[in-house]
Parts: C-alpha cells; sequence; structure tokens
C-alpha cells in the first residue's frame, strides 16, 4: 500500500493514535488482534518489535521525521506491502495524538498471545519478579537491565504495569520485546501460587527488601543458587509483608551509611549483574570472542595475537579446525604459525598486517 497523506484527521485507520490511552487499547480486539492493540514509537523500538515478529497494523509519521525514519518505511513497505503508512504535518500529527514532540515514527501492533509462566520457567536460571510496579520508566528500565544482563524471563504480578505501554517500551529501547515476560499469581496474592510454581520448578525465591535480617547481595549463598528468582518491589512501598515471608531468601544491597535506598530500577541492574551465572557469561563472552574472530576467516586471514602462550591447546585446535589461514602470533612455532615479536607488532601498521606483508 503506498504511502498515503491524511485526509481527514478523523479517519478510521488513525483512530489506535487518536489520543488513545494504551489500556484503551488492549480492548481493540478484532480479526488479526485477538488480544488487542499497542503503539511503539521510535525506530528502535519499532525494529525490535518488528524482528520480535509482532504484527504491524499501520505506521504514522509525522512529516519532519520522514527522511529519517525512510529505512524503517521501506521495510515495512517490502515486508508488509499491504499496511498502510500515513504522513502528516505537524499540526495534522498533533491533532490526532495530542502530543507536540515525539521520539519518531509511531506503529500500531496487534499485541501476541500472553505467554505461560511455567513455559518460560523450563530453561531458564535466572528470572526477575516485578511486583506491583506502576511506574512505566521503572519497568523499561529494568527490561533493558535484564536484556544486558542475562535475566532469562521476567514476571509480571497481575498488579504491574504493561510492559507494552508506550513509554515503558521506549525507555527499554525495545528491550521489552527481547526479555519473554509472562504474568503471575493471582490478583489477591501472587505469591502464594507464584512461589510455589518458582518452587516446583526448582527456584528459589530472593526478596529484595530494606530488612534488618536480610542476607547481603554478596552473600555466597545466593550466586551459589542454580535458579533463582529476584522479586523486585513497587517504590514507596517495597514488596508486601507476605511476599517476603514467602520468598527463601530476603536480600539487601550493602549501601554507604546515610543512604537507605536505590530507585527499583537501579536496584535491579546492580543485582542483576552480582547475581548473574557466572559460568554462562563467561560462556556468553567466549562465544562473542570466537563471533569476532570468525569474521575475518570469512575475509580470508585472521591474525591472532597470543600473550604469553597462555591460550589454550583447545582453543588452537578449535581456530586451526576451522580456518586454514595463516595465524600470525607472538608466539608459537608449529607449521602454520607467522610469527612476530613485540616491537613488530606495535609498530607494524595495521594495514600492512592485513596483507600479510608482515609474514
Amino acid at each position: 500500500m503506498p504511502v498515503q497523506s491524511v485526509s481527514d484527521t478523523a479517519q478510521d485507520i488513525l483512530r489506535p493514535y487518536r489520543g488513545t490511552k494504551d489500556a484503551e487499547l488492549i480492548t481493540f480486539k478484532g480479526k488479526g488482534h485477538d488480544y488487542g492493540l499497542f503503539v511503539a514509537e521510535s525506530k528502535n523500538v519499532i525494529e525490535r518489535a518488528l524482528a520480535a515478529g509482532c504484527s504491524v497494523q499501520s505506521l504514522f509519521v509525522e512529516a519532519h521525521w520522514a527522511t529519517h525514519e525512510r529505512a524503517l518505511m521501506e521495510r515495512v513497505a517490502a515486508q508488509y506491502p499491504d499496511v498502510p503508512q500515513v504522513i502528516a504535518t505537524h499540526e495534522e500529527f498533533r491533532q490526532v495524538t495530542g502530543y507536540e514532540t515525539t521520539r519518531g515514527a509511531l506503529a500500531c501492533f496487534a499485541r501476541p498471545a500472553p505467554l505461560d509462566p511455567a513455559a518460560l520457567l523450563k530453561d531458564a536460571h535466572r528470572v526477575a519478579i516485578l511486583e506491583d510496579i506502576t511506574n512505566y520508566t521503572n519497568i523499561g528500565a529494568i527490561f533493558r537491565s535484564a536484556a544486558a544482563l542475562n535475566i532469562d524471563a521476567v514476571l509480571l504480578t497481575p498488579s504491574c504495569h504493561d510492559p507494552l505501554f508506550r513509554r515503558a517500551s521506549r525507555v527499554s529501547m525495545g528491550t521489552v520485546f527481547q526479555v519473554p515476560w509472562a504474568r503471575i499469581g493471582r490478583k489477591s496474592d501472587w505469591a502464594e501460587d507464584g512461589c510455589a510454581l518458582l518452587h516446583g520448578r526448582g527456584f528459589k525465591t530472593a526478596a529484595l527488601a530494606l530488612v534488618d535480617d536480610s542476607l547481603s547481595l554478596e552473600d555466597p549463598a545466593l550466586k551459589e543458587c542454580n535458579r533463582l528468582a529476584l522479586v523486585l518491589g513497587t517504590e514507596g512501598d517495597g514488596l508486601r509483608q507476605s511476599t517476603i515471608a514467602t520468598c527463601d531468601y530476603t536480600v539487601k544491597i550493602p549501601m554507604r551509611e546515610g543512604v537507605d535506598s536505590l530507585n527499583v530500577a537501579a536496584a535491579s541492574a546492580v543485582a542483576f549483574w552480582e547475581l548473574r551465572v557466572r559460568e554462562r557469561w563467561a560462556f556468553d563472552q567466549q562465544r562473542s570472542a570466537y563471533a569476532s574472530l570468525l569474521a575475518p576467516l570469512r575475509r580470508g586471514r585472521l591474525l591472532l595475537r597470543c600473550d604469553s602462550c597462555r591460550a589454550s591447546s583447545l582453543s588452537f585446535g578449535l581456530l586451526f579446525g576451522i580456518a586454514r589461514h595463516l595465524v600470525l602470533s607472538c608466539c608459537g612455532n608449529a607449521p602454520g604459525f607467522g610469527r612476530i615479536d613485540d616491537n613488530r607488532w606495535l609498530d607494524a601498521p595495521k594495514s600492512a598486517l592485513l596483507d600479510g606483508s608482515n609474514r
């Protein structure tokens, strides 16, 4: 469908953008959007929603963003030729949305089907539980930290606000579409059956709370947990007493005297990092390193510097088993090795190394 201009700010295609609240969009159900709609704002968020397989319904772009969003618009047109794209003047855009400024294009998507929390827990080792958090900025920031720090899933209590609401997804930079999430528990007291589900899947539960008889976040017992769920509470009130009582551990982040707490989003990032699964983190970093090494192999040459001969024989074996290229190294004299001393390595121009003239 070709890009079109606004013929009437009241036209039906613009209804999801017409000052409609996020909660109302959930009620917009119909063919192709059985679970309602959501609106995503900005190129990053829209692209991550598309990458996650969300079904786009329309694109709405203010004219002065059109050049900036051209690649996105062309992608949508190529993948979804029947999806309408509407460009509006600033005044038309303001009349429809009620906003003076945005962070780029808006896109309307069909909400995906809700996920089963039990299914998310099957292969997970670290999960976060958000209890009754209603600040969209905090929700978005927590998801962003979860994506960066290897949290396998986020579980939301019934009263926690929705990660797909526009501000939350924008603050998350679209990571709400990368980290799987689901609702857990009943509205009256999620922990009663929610913690039972977690315990049944082999998880220990850790409530982050300002309680005197709590463990330090640095306690080895926490790091040794194979499966651990971190429970985070809302600003101000924190976690319910019934939740704290139900969890296996109560945990506090050590802080300097005179500072009693961190914002929940900041606390989540500290906890995610401190309690990450070390072995998997190391494996992911190693996998990334190997990926970066494989890129030059595809171009025909790999340069490897090995300081102090400390690289394992397994690592060398893997590299040489994959590649039939000269490895230029500061050590090693087996056939197939190039050798360069430290001074030549430091002084040689990168271009010379890359074209092999320092063999």
